[in-house]
């Protein structure tokens, strides 16, 4: 079917709320701007968070959870140059509060992808997967060692630096067997969208848990800073 060009008074209601249609002169949203700005007229285009514009369309970058740091950035300032508001001064109202709300977009954008915590959150939250770093019960077995290290510094406080250095080695130990799990999850999650098959929604629920896991033991980690600092002592840093 040949799409038919819409008349003027068909663009200030249709396509207002279509974000592939530019709103001043109803041209396809296209080219190195999309979805920014109109190649044909170069008018900035309202915020579309209905439509489902979010970060990684913003950046015009696959949703994935691995991504270029330097092209990221390149592609960041690239827009946010062609976009500043000073470029929209002179062209109304309208053009400037469209470029304003644009730049916000794309800082907000461009924080959370250079991120790998907030782009890993914000990916699974677009997957419909909950991601919050909501803490776990910990572990019976490591809440009886924290619990039997309290007792230490109680007891025998001679003891306790050699304690927490074993306790905060155990803790590094699980950090870095969730990091394994974590980019093992994101591998098989980002080769099951290369087949024809459908994405690997149970690699990004078993994501999320390994999120909660993490923040579990980075509630613990906080603890255990506490302890050191109550006790005056130095210890390695876990990874």
């Amino acid at each position: 079917m040949v799409a038919v060009p819409a008349s003027p008074s068909e663009r200030s209601s249709a396509h207002l709320v279509s974000p592939a249609f530019c709103q001043a002169c109803g041209s396809p949203i296209s080219g190195e701007l999309a979805p920014h700005a109109c190649a044909q007229c170069g008018e900035p285009q309202p915020v579309q968070v209905s439509e489902g514009e979010d970060f990684f369309q913003a950046l015009g970058v696959a949703r994935s959870f691995r991504l270029e740091g330097p092209a990221l950035e390149k592609r960041f300032y690239f827009l946010s140059r062609s976009l500043h508001p000073d470029r929209f001064a002179q062209r109304g109202p309208q053009a400037l509060k469209c470029s304003i709300e644009r730049m916000s977009l794309l800082n907000r954008a461009y924080r959370a992808l250079k991120d790998p915590l907030q782009r890993r959150e914000h990916l699974l939250e677009l997957e419909g997967i909950s991601g919050k770093k909501t803490p776990q019960a910990v572990p019976l077995d490591l809440a009886d060692d924290w619990f039997e290290l309290q007792d230490v510094v109680m007891e025998s406080p001679e003891s306790a630096p050699q304690r927490l250095q074993e306790f905060v080695a155990r803790l590094s130990q699980l950090k870095s067997e969730r990091k394994m799990r974590v980019e093992s999850l994101e591998m098989r999650w980002e080769e099951s969208r290369t087949g024809t098959q459908s994405p690997d929604r149970e690699a990004l629920q078993l994501l999320a848990r390994e999120l909660e896991a993490g923040a579990t033991l980075a509630s613990l980690e906080r603890d255990v800073a506490r302890l050191t600092n109550r006790l005056g002592v130095t210890l390695g840093k876990s990874e």
